[in-house]
């Protein structure tokens, strides 16, 4: 209806503006460090961007949604924030390399800018391949050794934007047309309902495995997230780059994986694939 598509423009205009506000905060702060202030004697300008945010919090936003399924502390959202804002403001991106001394984007940098020179252990842990951040995916980086450049996910950084994942408009076989026994479908659904569910597909092309496992999870509301392993990188270090952008998907989105030719792929493949999916 038209008053949804207003209250959703609303939000998205929200959503903008909360992100704008973030981009001309780590601006300020990093002008703030350039010209050897303390963050605590920063202008009067940066407070009022904190007020605008802060009175903003009420709102549905979509960093808040963020924050909530990944379970985010304030210093993890504002590495978020800090490197949204080195994605879209080519300002940021200057003053960033003139504060640091860093052209790659490094976790060291990232670190002082977010943290201070002198970083805790939590700071340390955060930014850590056991943190959130880059156990979740919402942190990568293509290269293999870690030093860099690091960036924000592609899907966080539409959901900053305010653009919501929508669901794919494929057509779906009701799991009553099916020619399936109905307690394999009860028992199907039994396990999909559960936390943490995975489907995997195995079998003969033309089988009917992934049509029934996509009937049932359309019917619990659930839309599958189709992955063919056997399109994975052969090179471990990228390969679980691309597992955890599928689990970041899946966490914020609400859909199932559907793991399809688990069969077809080598034991190191299998081995990210449990530490990545499943652990």
């Amino acid at each position: 209806s038209i008053d949804r598509h207003l209250t959703r423009a609303s939000a998205v205009i929200h959503d903008l503006e909360h992100l704008q506000d973030h981009i001309n905060l780590i601006a300020t702060v990093l002008r703030a460090r350039l010209k050897g202030r303390d963050e605590a004697d920063v202008s009067s300008g940066l407070a009022e961007i904190q007020a605008r945010i802060s009175s903003r919090l009420a709102s549905p936003l979509a960093s808040t949604f963020l924050v909530e399924q990944l379970g985010l502390v304030h210093s993890e959202m504002m590495v978020v924030w800090t490197l949204a804002a080195l994605e879209v403001s080519a300002d940021v991106r200057a003053l960033f390399e003139q504060a640091t001394g860093d052209s790659v984007l490094s976790l060291r940098a990232l670190r002082s800018v977010v943290y201070g020179e002198s970083a805790s252990a939590a700071a340390l842990h955060e930014l850590s391949d056991r943190g959130v951040l880059r156990r979740s995916g919402l942190l990568e980086t293509r290269d293999t050794t870690g030093q860099g450049p690091w960036s924000l996910s592609r899907l966080a950084l539409d959901l900053l934007h305010g653009q919501l994942p929508r669901p794919s408009a494929i057509e779906v076989t009701r799991s009553e047309e099916l020619a399936v026994a109905p307690h394999v479908i009860s028992e199907i659904r039994r396990t999909l309902v559960l936390d943490g569910s995975i489907m995997v597909a195995m079998g003969l092309p033309g089988s009917g495995r992934r049509t029934v496992l996509t009937s049932v999870a359309h019917e619990l509301g659930r839309e599958p997230l189709q992955l063919d392993l056997q399109e994975l990188s052969k090179e471990s270090g990228e390969r679980c780059r691309q597992l955890r952008a599928a689990c970041l998907d899946c966490r914020l989105t609400g859909r199932l994986p559907l793991l399809i030719n688990i069969d077809l792929v080598d034991d190191g493949a299998k081995v990210d694939i449990g530490r990545e999916l499943i652990a």
